[in-house]
């Protein structure tokens, strides 16, 4: 434990000699926790907290696939215009 403090009674008198140093150092730390701070404040809020719709986890997904297709998965996740226009008609929700 003492070497610990010797250690950081060190650090702080070379941080105190070199000024130029200190300031890059000190901008850098804040620009990392900074960027840290956003990622994280942007990925809770949209994957973590999740979407703001009452009763969102019972949220569905469409895709169109191709069954015919053993070997693979072949889909997408879209529509064309008359997909979306039968799947409306058929609709009954």
């Amino acid at each position: 434990m003492d070497g610990l403090a010797r250690d950081f009674l060190y650090a702080l008198r070379n941080l105190r000699k070199n000024r130029r140093f200190s300031l890059v150092a000190i901008f850098a730390l804040a620009l990392g926790i900074g960027a840290t701070t956003v990622m994280f404040s942007v990925i809770y809020g949209v994957v973590i907290d999740g979407l703001p719709y009452k009763n969102f986890e019972r949220s569905v997904v469409f895709r169109v696939q191709n069954l015919a297709n053993v070997g693979g998965w072949k889909g997408r996740d879209f529509f064309l215009p008359d997909e979306t226009r039968a799947f409306r008609e058929q609709n009954h929700a």
